[in-house]
């Protein structure tokens, strides 16, 4: 046919006839979708020429091992076919060309594409959120690869009961996630609504009536509830906090709130829940306009929904969640434009009780002047800390609302430092109990610390001059270093060399024999051979001890020059203390002129036993 130039029955052809005798060979030039999943179920759109005089001249359309089945309703004579590929058990990934054979009046003829078909599949690497209101309409995001294969007009996401259940709940019916986008990696949809408040949920791709499951699931939770407003007013600038008291405003991805009074244009602002307070929903107040129609609506209702998902929001006509219109408030002037110290700064206005106190926000500066109290003509706050100086006064209202002129009337001349408090008027009160909690325990532990060395310190000092403390100087005595000189041992009858510290506690040298209190012993250094022979100093120290002490005149010969005392006429008894020396023992207290060449002079030791300290 000359119209269309393609090869046809000539029955068929309504315009003149360029041809006959045999067609020319197929050709295929285009075809769509280009992928699919292996698993089949893919319609494809197949473009060409000479595709056939008629339906019935097309014997098959394959695409490598699969086999695509010829619609005969959506074919086109000669230049289009539309091809359904069969189902088959697979999940490999695979590709292939197109080929399509046609019968004609000299033989089978075949045309294979250009391009090759391409069999993926599809996957779910995760979604969000994972819940949301039971009413449904919460926004999903699925991220994962070839989520747009195949015919994407036929693409469902899909949200259905666990199927490991022994039974499946009749409440919790299958449900359809509309898609509003999607791509090769993201689809975008809005959960459907389930028939009760704790369905658990898998989420699948359904691609040409193939499922692809996610490994994760969605679960339906409660839908919000409402019980209250604060405040319920708002201003023509909109910009400030309206907080809802409720339940469950978690559950809820993206909630907003519309002025769609009939009165003003449409708009809306986001709403958020503040420190996972599932409680209290906090959204800012629209803009209202046009401002022609703001002056009739003043101290008046005004229309508003709360958009919570497909949940139901407050009922804005009934009083609890009324919204009334009031005027913007305005600032003219700073008051007191000089300042002293302690002096708070006071700045004049219009319908400032159109607004919480906490939506006004007063700047010196840079720096924030926190808010004492308001008026509905007068702000009044205190100044931070200020060096002598001019500064700027600027006052904020909500998001959108700021009074920063730079005329005298908004400038503040400070004649000295002030001494007001240097904070936010958003400043939370618990930082200053914290902080000072925190100062009070480190007091405490440095406290502790102080008294725990003292009490340690005073017990290191007590023991240091117990062990150190000097012997008490008796009568006739005198405290002599005990280095190098001897100390007679009642055990074994010896004189034996002595040179630990001057002084030594009783109970380390309780073998010793115990000095009677106020008497000074006097013992005669041996001389080297002496100490040398011990058998020697055996027989000397007994033959000494043989003699009574009451007998000194054969001794006369042997008294050295000084004063003393028979050191070894003490060996007589051996008490353990003063009050245990034996009544016959005597103890002469004056020089014994007999030893006067006994021994050469040597340096003495003076044991003093002291009871007191129980220091010999």
């Amino acid at each position: 046919c000359s119209s269309n130039n393609q090869c046809t029955e000539r029955s068929e052809c309504n315009s003149p006839v360029t041809m006959t005798g045999d067609c020319d060979d197929p050709v295929i030039t285009s075809f769509d979708p280009m992928n699919g999943p292996p698993q089949g179920g893919t319609t494809i759109t197949i473009n060409g020429t000479n595709l056939g005089a008629q339906f019935s001249d097309i014997i098959s359309v394959t695409i490598g091992s699969h086999v695509c089945t010829s619609i005969e309703e959506q074919y086109r004579t000669g230049e289009g076919i539309v091809c359904n590929i069969d189902t088959i058990n697979s999940n490999t990934e695979d590709s292939n060309s197109i080929s399509i054979t046609v019968s004609t009046s000299s033989g089978d003829k075949t045309a294979t594409s250009n391009e090759q078909f391409m069999f993926l599949l599809p996957s779910i690497d995760s979604f969000f959120p994972t819940f949301g209101p039971r009413s449904g309409s919460t926004q999903v995001m699925i991220t994962g690869n070839n989520l747009d294969i195949g015919n994407t007009e036929q693409t469902r996401v899909i949200m259905r009961e666990i199927i490991n259940r022994r039974k499946k709940r009749q409440n919790c019916p299958d449900t359809e996630c509309s898609i509003m986008s999607i791509n090769t990696t993201y689809i975008t949809c809005y959960s459907g609504s389930a028939g009760s408040d704790d369905c658990l949920m898998i989420v699948a791709v359904e691609v040409n009536n193939n499922a692809f499951d996610s490994s994760s699931m969605f679960t339906y939770k409660p839908d919000p509830t409402f019980t209250d407003l604060d405040p319920e007013i708002t201003i023509p600038a909109g910009g400030i906090k309206l907080t809802f008291t409720g339940s469950n405003f978690d559950v809820v991805q993206s909630p907003m709130i519309t002025i769609n009074d009939s009165r003003f244009n449409m708009t809306t602002e986001s709403c958020l829940v503040e420190n996972n307070d599932t409680t209290l929903l906090v959204c800012t107040t629209p803009r209202i306009t046009p401002l022609s129609a703001i002056n009739d609506a003043i101290d008046t209702a005004i229309q508003y929904k709360v958009v919570v998902d497909g949940a139901t929001g407050p009922d804005s006509s009934i009083d609890t969640f009324e919204l009334v219109l009031q005027r913007d408030p305005t600032f003219s002037m700073v008051i007191d434009r000089e300042l002293q110290e302690n002096d708070i700064i006071r700045i004049q206005g219009a319908n400032i009780d159109s607004v919480e106190k906490s939506e006004i926000i007063v700047y010196i500066g840079d720096e924030n002047c926190q808010v004492d109290s308001t008026s509905d003509t007068v702000v009044t706050c205190q100044p931070p800390s200020k060096e002598e100086g001019t500064f700027l006064v600027s006052v904020r209202v909500g998001n959108n609302l700021f009074f920063n002129e730079t005329t005298d009337e908004w400038m503040v001349t400070f004649s000295g430092n002030t001494t007001g408090t240097v904070s936010s008027s958003q400043t939370d009160p618990s930082v200053a109990i914290i902080i000072g909690t925190i100062s009070g325990v480190l007091i405490l532990i440095l406290i502790a610390i102080i008294v725990i060395f003292a009490i340690l310190f005073y017990f290191y000092h007590m023991k240091s001059k117990k062990t150190n403390k000097p012997l008490s100087s008796s009568s006739g005595n005198q405290v002599v270093a005990m280095s190098q000189n001897m100390v007679y041992l009642s055990s074994s009858s010896q004189v034996i060399p002595q040179s630990n510290p001057a002084y030594l506690r009783k109970e380390d040298i309780h073998t010793y024999d115990v000095i009677p209190y106020s008497t000074t012993t006097h013992f005669h250094s041996p001389t080297p051979e002496y100490l040398e022979d011990p058998q020697n100093q055996e027989d000397t120290v007994s033959s000494t001890r043989s003699h009574p002490r009451s007998s000194t005149s054969e001794y006369e010969d042997m008294a050295p020059d000084q004063s003393g005392e028979d050191p070894q006429n003490q060996e007589d008894t051996a008490p353990t203390k003063p009050d245990d020396i034996s009544s016959n023992t005597t103890h002469p207290q004056s020089p014994i002129p007999e030893y006067e060449n006994m021994a050469p002079e040597k340096s003495l030791i003076n044991l003093n036993y002291n009871e007191e300290d129980d220091y010999i």
